[in-house]
């Protein structure tokens, strides 16, 4: 039979999407424009215009938590637009301890509120800077101590953006290389084979393709390499992979994918998910052909210390990847659940993973490993 190599390459992390279904859940640095407008009897109007900075956290269970703020929020599943909802007493009681501080006590009674937004980009539409924006609208009654009346209107935007760069978590920098260990164990029918490998992966060329300048990484002994950039997200254009038998080439392969697909946004947080879906076609020179349909589940599912062979490194992100391949040409499909450990200018340093190979139904193999950082040199930097 055929041998095809799905995405099992020496990356095997790197399983991006043309597009991307995510929403809002994670922590986004928040920056908000109020513009508020106090009417107060025949008085002339006092506008005010000020900058609120705010952490907002959109939880799994719709709950939202800022500085300010607690409430709720909506987003309807594959849709950019989101809904937050306040109680009105709390932001009565937020405005009118605002207007006390500034010399204007006065009972405040909320008759409109609306607080609205929606990512940009993560569905495709928008201008490509990967953030959520969206618009306060507020309209409220005043009461003054001497019994007088008045109203107040604020008409506000906000734009959040995530706490952390892909591109520190996963440097691709010329030069730039890691070794790592990885423990295999394989079980198919034959039975159970556990395989030890020292693997050395390096940026080590460019390649112009679709009018950028990607990144080699990959094994210099060999040739095989992905083809990725870090700058708008982590993107991959292909992987080129070979196959020797005693010092002789007997096979490339070439998976390809356009567009190029993305594994990460430019930016994330602790919560950030989403599911990526894509069409790879495979090529080798021995004349096969195959395309596989990939889908990925992902989610930024914390901050964690680890200790490898490389050091101990703080503060790695921790993410899941669950992720589906099928080649209907073959009738096979590949089911992948991954753990990934990233840290902070260094990239991945450590990996558990669980790989089950179908043919027709059918589970041929099941593949359980784990890889860990020896060593690694990073922007002139040697760890450990």
């Amino acid at each position: 039979m055929k041998k095809i190599i799905i995405i099992l390459v020496t990356f095997s992390l790197l399983l991006v999407s043309s597009y991307a279904f995510a929403s809002v859940y994670g922590t986004w640095n928040m920056e908000s424009i109020w513009k508020s407008t106090l009417k107060q009897g025949k008085a002339k109007p006092i506008i005010v215009t000020e900058n609120l900075s705010d952490v907002w956290t959109f939880q799994d269970d719709n709950s939202l938590k800022t500085n300010y703020f607690v409430g709720t929020w909506t987003q309807k599943a594959k849709s950019a637009s989101f809904t937050v909802t306040i109680g009105s007493d709390l932001m009565g009681l937020f405005l009118q301890n605002k207007l006390a501080s500034s010399g204007l006590p006065a009972t405040v009674t909320i008759k409109k509120l609306r607080i609205f937004g929606s990512e940009k980009n993560i569905y495709g539409s928008g201008k490509k800077d990967w953030t959520i924006k969206g618009k306060y609208e507020i309209q409220a009654d005043l009461v003054f101590p001497d019994l007088s009346t008045g109203k107040l209107a604020i008409n506000g935007s906000f734009t959040g953006t995530l706490p952390y760069d892909t591109s520190e978590y996963f440097p691709l920098g010329l030069g730039d290389s890691w070794t790592t260990k990885e423990t295999q164990t394989k079980t198919a029918q034959e039975g159970e084979v556990t395989e030890v490998n020292i693997d050395t992966t390096s940026v080590f060329g460019t390649e112009k393709i679709k009018g950028v300048f990607a990144m080699k990484r990959g094994n210099t002994e060999t040739g095989s390499y992905d083809l990725m950039t870090n700058t708008n997200g982590l993107n991959i254009y292909k992987t080129y992979d070979t196959d020797y038998e005693d010092d002789v080439l007997v096979n490339e392969t070439f998976d390809t994918f356009n567009p190029p697909l993305m594994y990460s946004p430019p930016k994330l947080s602790v919560g950030t998910r989403g599911t990526f879906k894509s069409t790879m076609t495979h090529r080798e020179s021995s004349g096969f052909k195959a395309t596989a349909k990939i889908t990925v589940e992902m989610i930024v599912e914390g901050i964690e210390d680890v200790t490898v062979p490389a050091g101990t490194f703080e503060d790695c992100l921790k993410i899941s990847i669950k992720r589906d391949s099928i080649v209907k040409k073959l009738n096979h499909e590949e089911l992948s659940l991954g753990t990934y450990w990233f840290a902070k200018g260094i990239g991945i340093v450590k990996r558990e993973e669980t790989n089950t190979m179908m043919n027709n139904n059918v589970v041929e193999e099941t593949e359980i490993s784990t890889e860990e950082l020896l060593s690694a040199t990073v922007s002139g930097v040697n760890y450990p």
